[in-house]
């Protein structure tokens, strides 16, 4: 753990150096002006690196109908949204074999219609199934995910 701390620390020292160190335009030119991108001496993998670390949600914590069939792994508290299209799934047709290891989010961010979000927090070890017709995903709660 410790060793991942330290690793952590020296990539966030390392991307500010980076960012410092990049090339800003002339002081004559208005930066707000000038739509020209910026040459950039930051490395592609530290980039990548940091839009990985700096999106809130990832495809993990978002279950649309594409996942249909597959299980998802999560530790105890951590977050996850289903996603559905309202006319394929009824939100009345959802049917839950959970065992207790999930409670439901009420703070649910907006989506377009005719989508919705159903959002949960796992609470207890387990494993479970959302089901709706044709979509069906398995929840598994566990202490440690192993890669």
């Amino acid at each position: 753990m410790k060793s991942l701390l330290f690793l952590g620390t020296v990539l966030c020292i390392a991307l500010a150096a980076l960012i410092a160190c990049q090339v800003l335009p002339p002081a004559t030119q208005s930066p707000v002006a000038s739509q020209s991108p910026i040459a950039s001496p930051i490395p592609g993998w530290v980039t990548d690196f940091y839009n990985r670390m700096a999106t809130p949600a990832s495809h993990l914590y978002e279950i649309t109908e594409i996942d249909s069939g597959r299980t998802f792994t999560y530790t105890l508290t951590e977050r996850f949204s289903v996603i559905l299209d309202s006319n394929k799934y009824p939100r009345e047709n959802f049917e839950y074999e959970l065992p207790d290891i999930v409670g439901a989010v009420s703070s649910i961010y907006p989506v377009p219609a005719p989508l919705y979000v159903m959002r949960y927090e796992t609470v207890k070890l387990g494993t479970g199934t959302i089901r709706n017709g044709r979509f069906a995903v398995t929840i598994n709660v566990v202490t440690i995910k192993m890669p």
